[in-house]
């Protein structure tokens, strides 16, 4: 599988997400 920077980013992306949804 490639790991493209996109991939990355929606990560990067999902995990700012949940935190703001937590708090």
């Amino acid at each position: 599988m490639k790991k493209s920077p996109d991939f990355a980013t929606s990560q990067a992306l999902s995990n700012e997400s949940s935190i703001v949804i937590t708090l």
